[in-house]
């Protein structure tokens, strides 16, 4: 075959050519000028080319070239015609610059993944961006096959160990083989190697398919409500082989039949209370006492407790549940959750209904429950009346904000989270495929709130689509801005406290990545400097601020080394909060420092008449120390209160001794006890290890004096009776050693009923203020802003375990100690 020879252009010419004014009329010749590796009878062509079909506007020669991904010539070809059309190029670039950062972040995550020792993009996208979308998309392909060809051996590599691993074992063996598969194939390799990990028997839990669904349609009485109710009365005719299919086994079961004709016939709130304790008693709920039943219009609510299960303590669905019970027509009020009693006959469709509300349950069904081979054991009725209750519901409502793991201050072992995550699934009607679980569990870092951000948009689309989930619909969740925003919102957002920690995270998360391996005081400074926001935090330390976000799961304290350095918990969660972008990361920033600075002024102000109490009796007391000789400076009690007060404005904290602090609390309140109220001694658990916290003391005074006020208020509403504090040190998740504490409050009064416990645990204080006209309201409202200026968290608890009344618990990260400190006597 003949070699073509390519001959090429002289030099003057290659140079007329390129300080040719009118050479953007020529867009096929602006690339070869470019490029500079044409040959000459090219560059003739192109001259020829562009005589017979001349371009007359600088803007469509532009926009030719920018519609073959020709970057460079494009800006040529505006300098040459129009520098103002050099907008155009910029815009474009701009565009596929968006486009090739969602391109490189799907191959860093796949090069993490497949465990490729240098995570960076292994070229310039400025330069190849300047070049054209050409060059762009072939550094990208031969980025991608050196990924693929890692990827490739160590598939080959895990699979074989998973063959190896689950060969021959049973179904539960080939479950996890199979899911392993399913990992390996879209390339989530660590979730595989987790599987493949675990030891033998250690996957012996119970999974959600273990307990099967009910299906209430094959079983349904062919006869009305009624005549089915008379059937059960001794010695009424029964039809052929109704004593055998229909006939209830246990005296639960006959009790309940007993409880719905009594309903059925005539309803009243003995009636439904009857029916609620009989249903308790047959889902082996102990059902002695008695239930409150309140009307509701025409019809009845009360409760019932057989339906919570103790395997889902996370759910955050009312306990126990509602049992609304009306006549034909009678609907409870709209999106409560719950059960509802269908008097009328059987229910509409499922979708027929509100998408959120009690779940309606007809007399039949419950019949069909205590039928000999209905629907299977106590448990198996828990759960799939929980299950029915759940998918009439949204998954924010089943998932909930919190987890108890992250409310004891510790991270489950894998397999707990894992299983959880199946049950929420389950409970909430989707569908899982093998492998998409673990795959959730990696990518997450098993934090537990980035878990539910992903579990409520899974869901949704699921729901709105086949109803099962794919390792694919995990991709595309990934890819999607609007989830990555609401995971980032919710994993940092769900700080209910003054909002540091969260403005802390996200700042450290616009600086970079030159906080790689390490985080401490020097690289929180570099970082506020860098966002410049540091000058409202100048009272609080670097090691302050880094303090207060342990518990977030986010940060973890470094081993060995500095004892003042951090390092991000996880990387992918890290990526998944960063994925959101400098400019929003820059505007969230922003509102953190408002919203910080807004709200310290907010608790100032409505504490500020309690503060200027204290000051004054504190003013007092220093002007009679100086009265009687010692060396004190005079100083007016209005300039007093007001240096005070303007120092806790700023955001004033010191390290604090917590036990000896609360110490202090009990034993100033022990002056003003009336005799029949006692407040025990505080206990201290690990009191020789310290439990150090950063606070504002006077702030935090002013709180914990207005929680035992509501204590001993309590107490002597019930006619006396105990006050107990207790103080411990938590883990928070990750950590190794005590990392937080938590001090519990709690009383042997009456307690809260659900209602205020809901108020006082989900609403800010301003909204329990503007509510505290009845039982603690103010009370609550004082404890919890003074807390909540502190970094610290409030939960409220129904009723205490020890003493019978209302338990409260505030929650704060441990402040390191510092050398040579140790811990003092209470």
């Amino acid at each position: 075959m003949e070699q073509q020879v390519t001959t090429p252009p002289p030099p003057e010419i290659l140079a007329a050519l390129r300080a040719w004014p009118d050479r953007w009329r020529f867009p096929g010749l602006l690339p070869l000028l470019s490029s500079g590796e044409a040959a000459a009878d090219e560059l003739v062509d192109a001259v020829l080319e562009g005589c017979t079909d001349p371009v007359a506007d600088p803007e469509e020669s532009v926009r030719r070239l920018l519609g073959q991904g020709d970057h460079r010539a494009a800006r040529e070809a505006a300098r040459a015609g129009d520098p103002g059309a050099l907008r155009l190029v910029e815009e474009h670039v701009a565009g596929e610059r968006i486009r090739l950062d969602r391109r490189i972040g799907r191959l860093l995550r796949r090069s993490r993944k497949a465990r490729i020792p240098s995570e960076r993009v292994p070229f310039a996208p400025e330069e190849v961006l300047a070049l054209g979308r050409g060059a762009a998309g072939a550094a990208l392909r031969d980025w991608e096959a050196r990924i693929a060809e890692q990827e490739e051996r160590l598939r080959d590599r895990l699979s074989a160990r998973a063959e190896e691993r689950f060969a021959g074992g049973g179904p539960q063996d080939e479950g996890l083989l199979e899911a392993a598969r399913n990992c390996l194939k879209g390339g989530e390799f660590d979730a595989a190697e987790r599987l493949i990990a675990l030891p033998p028997g250690a996957h012996s839990y119970e999974w959600p398919e273990y307990v099967r669904p009910w299906r209430w349609s094959g079983l349904l009485l062919p006869m009305p409500v009624p005549e089915a109710l008379a059937m059960y009365r001794e010695g009424a005719w029964l039809p052929t082989g109704f004593a055998e299919s229909w006939w209830p086994e246990t005296g639960t079961g006959r009790g309940l039949v007993e409880a719905l004709r009594g309903v059925q016939e005539e309803p009243s709130a003995d009636a439904v209370r009857a029916l609620a304790l009989a249903w308790d008693a047959h889902l082996g709920e102990d059902a002695s006492g008695g239930r409150p039943v309140r009307a509701v219009g025409e019809g009845w609510c009360t409760e019932l407790l057989g339906a919570a299960e103790e395997r889902f303590p996370w759910l955050p669905l009312p306990r126990p549940l509602p049992l609304w019970v009306g006549p034909p027509g009678w609907r409870p009020p709209a999106g409560a959750a719950g059960i509802r009693l269908a008097l009328d006959g059987a229910p509409p469709p499922q979708g027929a209904e509100e998408a959120a509300g009690p779940v309606a349950v007809d007399a039949r069904r419950l019949l069909c429950s205590v039928a000999p081979g209905g629907p299977g054991t106590t448990a198996f009725q828990r759960v799939n009346l929980l299950r029915e209750v759940c998918r009439r519901l949204s998954p924010a409502q089943v998932t909930g904000a919190d987890s108890p793991y992250v409310a004891a201050g510790e991270r489950p072992p894998a397999l707990a989270v894992r299983n959880e995550l199946a049950w929420w699934f389950d409970l909430l009607g989707v569908g899982v495929d093998p492998g998409v679980l673990d795959t959730l569990l990696d990518e997450t870092d098993e934090h537990p709130v980035a878990l539910r951000a992903a579990v409520d948009f899974l869901v949704r689309d699921a729901r709105a689509g086949t109803g099962r989930l794919r390792i694919e619909d995990v991709d595309r969740w990934r890819e999607d801005r609007g989830a990555l925003l609401a995971c980032h919102e919710q994993v940092l957002g769900a700080e209910r406290l003054t909002g540091e920690a969260a403005l802390v995270l996200r700042v450290l998360l616009l600086f970079g990545e030159a906080l790689e391996d390490r985080i401490g005081p020097a690289e929180v400074s570099s970082a506020f400097e860098y966002a410049g926001v540091a000058e409202p935090f100048a009272q609080s330390t670097p090691e302050q601020l880094l303090a207060r976000i342990e518990r977030f799961g986010v940060l973890l304290r470094a081993e060995g080394g500095d004892p003042g350095g951090y390092r991000w918990a996880s990387p992918r969660l890290t990526g998944l909060l960063a994925s959101v972008g400098e400019e929003h990361l820059r505007r969230a920033v922003a509102d953190g420092v408002r919203h910080v600075l807004e709200r310290r002024e907010r608790a100032v102000a409505a504490l500020r008449p309690r503060l200027a109490d204290m000051y004054e009796e504190i003013w007092r007391h220093n002007e009679k120390s100086r009265q009687a000789g010692q060396d004190r400076p005079p100083v007016g009690k209005d300039e007093y209160r007001e240096a005070r007060i303007g120092r806790i404005g700023r955001g004033e904290r010191s390290r604090l001794d917590l036990p000896l602090f609360l110490g202090r609390c009990r034993n100033g309140l022990g002056f003003s006890l009336p005799p029949e109220v006692r407040v025990d001694r505080l206990e201290v658990e690990e009191p020789e290890a310290g439990a150090w916290v950063w606070a504002n003391e006077d702030m935090l005074r002013v709180a914990v004096d207005a929680l035992l006020d509501n204590a001993v208020q309590a107490v002597r509403a019930a006619g006396g009776g105990r006050v107990r504090m207790a103080l411990r040190r938590i883990r928070y998740p990750g950590h190794d050693a005590p990392s937080g504490v938590e001090v519990d409050i709690e009383d042997s009064g009456a307690g809260l009923d659900e209602e205020r416990i809901r108020l006082f645990n989900d609403h800010g204080w301003e909204e329990i203020w503007e509510d505290g006209s009845g039982l603690s309201g103010r009370g609550v409202a004082i404890g919890k802003a003074g807390v909540l200026f502190n970094d610290g968290n409030v939960q409220y608890f129904p009723r205490s375990e020890g003493l019978g009344g209302a338990r409260v618990r505030l929650r704060f990260p441990l402040a390191r100690e510092l050398p040579g400190e140790g811990q003092r006597a209470v």
